[in-house]
């Protein structure tokens, strides 16, 4: 969870600070149950975010009524491609957007951002979704995003879109090994 936000608890005459040059590398998340999510806030970005080498893996079967990763959303809320609220002043917490509207990664606001190797997984004791659940959510939903760059990306039995319809980003991505 990386988060930007403009709560300016400090001395009068604070400002937004930046965030930048976070490198996630050699992580594995054994129980993934909720979506990666990154947001700066309009006009701030945070910047020069890399992960590599992570592999998430999804252990048994979801409830439906829980949000996030490979879990899947009410039909109502991933067929509008809705983004939550920007929260911009409140206090950053994991789950302070709700259910996001993405399985793999949620992110806007971002400047510079490489995904490589990437391995999305679920153990044998996971019964698989039904494909109602998620086709209409995609794996990355992204909003004011420049310079993003995706390579070996490994999501076995995925099915659905990889990024939403409205990405602005989707030009600038380039997806290599995809599976």
């Amino acid at each position: 969870f990386l988060r930007l936000g403009n709560r300016l608890r400090a001395p009068q005459g604070a400002t937004v600070a930046s965030f930048a040059g976070v490198t996630v590398e050699n992580l594995r998340c054994d129980g993934f149950r909720m979506p990666l999510a990154m947001s700066g806030i309009p006009g701030h970005r945070i910047s020069d975010v890399a992960l590599r080498n992570v592999e998430l893996v999804r252990r048994g079967a979801p409830a439906m009524a829980e949000g996030g990763g490979w879990i899947p959303h009410s039909a109502a809320f991933a067929a509008n491609d809705a983004a939550p609220a920007e929260k911009a002043g409140d206090y950053p917490e994991a789950g302070m957007f709700g259910p996001l509207p993405a399985r793999f990664l949620f992110a806007r606001h971002v400047d510079g951002l490489t995904i490589k190797n990437l391995r999305l997984k679920a153990n044998a004791a996971a019964k698989p979704l039904p494909a109602a659940a998620v086709s209409d959510v995609p794996l990355f939903w992204f909003d004011d995003i420049e310079d993003a760059r995706f390579a070996d990306i490994h999501a076995p039995n995925a099915s659905g879109p990889i990024c939403n319809t409205a990405s602005p980003c989707r030009p600038a991505i380039t997806l290599s090994g995809a599976r």
